[in-house]
């Protein structure tokens, strides 16, 4: 398989939790028997003849396979539903690559319960992104005040009391693809820390993910990609150094 460019990689991750966001499929949630089954991972075939079609076969990506780590964070987990009878049925829980880590999101219970509670951060910080324009669009001046630095603060400790939770339930890495919700969690803690100007604990946030991609069992090519790793870790070492002067 053709990988995927480091930068990609690195933003299908790191957008999730900036301003700009992995854009996810609206729905209500499904009810349908166990154990569920994901989307396909085959973008619609088009049919030839319209202008309609011909004007999308010329912006339509080359390759038509998704790429599976793209769609479990293009998937908005709580469009999936286990019921608590089903919890308990771990089968799905050792997928490591390709469409089994899509059938893991869909039916392992302590995966699911992780995505959902990233996609919860998620919702808070744009909850607060959302009350500061609305304020700045009454009251110009309000950018540079003093509660506009409260609401920054009250974002990044929301965030931090997210990541903290998700390690919470990924911690013990029972499961392979819960270094997922790790290495989110770890991009969440180091891009706070960054904005706080605490290298510290940016570097610390790093050497865990390095540590989560040298060790991991997830086979999927691009996720554990160590250079993009190693050159952030670079950048913050560069970036403390500057502030120490």
């Amino acid at each position: 398989m053709k990988k995927i460019s480091i930068r990609l990689t690195w933003a299908l991750f790191a957008a999730s939790i900036l301003p700009a966001q992995v854009s996810a499929r609206e729905a209500e949630p499904e009810t349908s028997s166990f154990p569920n089954m994901p989307p396909s991972s085959q973008l619609p075939s088009q049919v030839s003849g319209s202008e309609t079609d011909q004007t999308e076969q010329v912006t339509a990506p080359e390759k038509r396979d998704v790429s599976v780590l793209r769609r479990i964070m293009s998937t908005d987990p709580k469009t999936i539903v286990i019921e608590a009878k089903h919890r308990d049925d771990l089968r799905s829980c050792e997928a490591t690559e390709g469409e089994a880590m899509m059938i893991a999101l869909y039916n392992c219970w302590p995966l699911l319960e992780g995505f959902q509670t990233y996609r919860e951060a998620k919702e808070i910080a744009r909850d607060h992104r959302r009350s500061r324009r609305a304020l700045m669009r009454e009251k110009p001046e309000y950018r540079g005040s003093k509660e506009y630095q409260a609401s920054l603060e009250a974002e990044y400790d929301d965030a931090i009391q997210s990541a903290k939770k998700i390690e919470a339930l990924a911690g013990k890495r029972e499961y392979p693809m819960q270094d997922m919700l790790l290495f989110l969690a770890n991009l969440i803690q180091s891009s706070i820390a960054k904005k706080r100007d605490d290298y510290d604990t940016a570097l610390a946030s790093v050497d865990s993910s390095i540590m989560l991609f040298e060790t991991t069992k997830i086979t999927e090519p691009d996720f554990a990609n160590l250079e993009a790793l190693k050159r952030e870790r670079t950048r913050l070492l560069d970036r403390k150094a500057e502030a120490s002067r």
